[in-house]
């Protein structure tokens, strides 16, 4: 698994990260409606955000005063597509195995 992957499954592990995530696929929102949601001080609140973005999970964008979150829908993709080709391995292998077994029977 890359690095970059290794990081944003990580990032995911935790519960807060995983639910501003959740929060996000809906729409972009502002630091402030993300906030609302959790019951932390905002500098807690940062440095999950942070994390996200660092992992590449999510975007901050700065206008005027406002600094709006969005999800970066690519890496999600990307995480889909590595989980979907990590099923078919292991679906394969016990397909495998299956077969194996009941010719020995």
């Amino acid at each position: 698994m890359p690095a970059s992957m290794s990081n944003r499954f990580a990032a995911l592990g935790d519960p807060v990260r995983l639910k501003i995530v959740e929060t996000l696929a809906t729409r972009p929102r502002s630091v402030s409606e993300i906030a609302g949601a959790f019951d932390m001080t905002l500098a807690g609140l940062l440095k999950h955000l942070g994390i996200l973005e660092k992992a590449g999970l999510i975007q901050r964008e700065k206008t005027g005063r406002v600094v709006t979150c969005t999800l970066n829908t690519k890496s999600l993709a990307t995480m889909n597509d590595w989980t979907l080709k990590q099923i078919e391995f292991w679906e394969s292998g016990m397909r495998r195995l299956k077969k194996l077994v009941e010719d020995d029977v």
